[in-house]
């Protein structure tokens, strides 16, 4: 059957077509390369804007690259693809840091490259590492407590402040203009993540890795 490319594209897809007008979406999708994960509205519970989920390691209900799910909240407002931006790409961070993670692991006994050896030098700095002792560990964490005080860093322990929701939240909350949270925080963690996306992407075109 031939396809009408006439016909308006959905909710979905004009999504995606807003996201890559952003550079910060850009970036995680080339490093994801094949591996970017599949982006729908769908009803979620009061409060969740998005989600990001992945098999266990006991199933494979889902692609194997995962699926993100997107408040249809933000079509019901009539805000358009604009809105949900944001929560898309900070959910595309969540989908990264697997891949990140097992790259670093892979290669961080015996670099290939000297892209690869720059990339597990600055995952050492700015992710955490089991090799470290107390918050020196916790990178980001650290700089959740020294920017925001630690009274504010523990009150948002469970979610917010976490290790893998820091970045996640910086790079969302850089892409709108009403972001709250300690000055300098999210802007510092944000570009952090950035170069350490770039690096990560160096370092995978450095050996050839297509996935």
């Amino acid at each position: 059957m031939a396809t009408n490319r006439l016909a308006p594209k959905n909710h979905n897809a004009l999504l995606i077509d807003a996201a890559q007008s952003q550079p910060e979406y850009r970036e995680i999708s080339g490093f994801l390369g094949k591996r970017i994960p599949a982006a729908n509205y769908g009803y979620l519970p009061e409060g969740v804007f998005g989600r990001f989920m992945k098999n266990s390691p006991f199933g494979n209900e889902l692609p194997p690259e995962g699926q993100i799910e997107i408040n249809s909240a933000f079509l019901d407002s009539n805000r358009g693809p604009s809105a949900a931006m944001p929560t898309l790409t900070h959910e595309m961070v969540h989908a990264a840091q697997g891949p990140m993670t097992d790259m670093y692991y892979a290669h961080n006994r015996g670099s290939q490259t000297p892209e690869m050896q720059q990339f597990i030098d600055a995952y050492n700095r700015l992710e955490f590492s089991p090799y470290q002792a107390g918050m020196a560990a916790y990178p980001r964490s650290a700089m959740s407590a020294k920017l925001g005080g630690l009274d504010w860093h523990n009150k948002n322990a469970k979610y917010r402040t976490s290790e893998t929701e820091l970045p996640a939240q910086a790079i969302g909350n850089a892409m709108r203009s009403d972001s709250r949270g300690p000055l300098h925080l999210d802007p510092t963690l944000a570009t952090e993540y950035r170069i350490l996306l770039d690096l990560a992407t160096r370092a995978k075109n450095s050996i050839g890795t297509k996935k």
